[in-house]
């Protein structure tokens, strides 16, 4: 059995973001909260001075990916504004229509290509979720939910770009409503009712009942997500616009860490 030691650093980097409330129009400051994994690894059993120096080296190399996350929380945000700003996140209200060409894309060419396929010291799992993120959904920024939506402090109102375009509870509603659909199409051959032999394909009806309602459920559901959501205030204007000074010294930092020859 081959035995690997293995010396995980994370850190958290809290970009502050500054964006206006869509409905009032009121300033609103909030942090995008980046982590940032780093690794070292060891074949074998170490000593306690060995897992020291591999802290050290986790650590440098969770400051070396600093650059790239923070990189990658730029483009995404970006994307999302040119994915609101051209019309191609209302095409999706008014047709419930994936577009693939709308897709955020990292070019696997460039340094942050390489970083998220290629990159050194990562975990099986590390590596599996940076390849996932050289492709995401583009109707989003970034997966909200009640406690980490964003709400304006002067009217209380949740912003629209905290909301999810998925369909996913919508399609939870309509399975859940479709088997209730179904148990109803059951409760005559719970009473007893037997069918002939030459109709006994009759008994398929309550598992079509389900499957139809399932499906119209659903349909209906989501034309009622995606109109509601249509009618909010959209404007690329009023998205987070990160802090381009605290960016700019984040840089400036990193690199006097390389020019240094503290990094991996």
């Amino acid at each position: 059995m081959k035995v690997t030691t293995t010396s995980t650093s994370t850190a958290t980097l809290a970009v502050p973001y500054t964006c206006r409330c869509a409905f009032c129009g009121a300033t609103i400051q909030g942090e995008e909260k980046i982590t940032i994994e780093g690794h070292a690894f060891a074949d074998g059993y170490v000593t306690q001075s060995q897992g020291e120096m591999m802290k050290l080296s986790a650590s440098l190399q969770a400051s070396a990916n600093v650059p790239f996350e923070l990189e990658y929380a730029e483009k995404r945000l970006e994307h999302y504004r040119q994915i609101v700003s051209s019309g191609k996140l209302k095409a999706l209200l008014e047709t419930g229509k994936k577009r693939r060409e709308d897709y955020f894309q990292v070019d696997p060419d460039s340094p942050l290509g390489k970083y998220l396929l290629y990159g050194p010291n990562k975990t099986q799992l590390q590596a599996g979720n940076d390849k996932t993120r050289m492709t995401a959904y583009p109707y989003n920024w970034k997966v909200f939910d009640r406690k980490t939506a964003v709400k304006c402090p002067a009217c209380g109102k949740t912003q629209p770009w905290c909301e999810s375009m998925d369909g996913e509870g919508a399609g939870t509603k309509a399975f859940f409503l479709g088997c209730g659909v179904c148990i109803l199409g059951l409760v005559p051959f719970m009473a007893g009712l037997t069918l002939p032999k030459e109709l006994r394909l009759l008994a398929l009806i309550p598992l079509a009942l389900w499957v139809a309602s399932s499906v119209l459920i659903y349909k209906a559901l989501r034309k009622k997500q995606l109109a509601r959501l249509a009618a909010l205030p959209w404007n690329a204007d009023d998205l987070p616009r990160f802090d381009e000074d605290f960016l700019a010294a984040q840089k400036a930092r990193w690199q006097q860490t390389k020019d240094m020859g503290m990094m991996p």
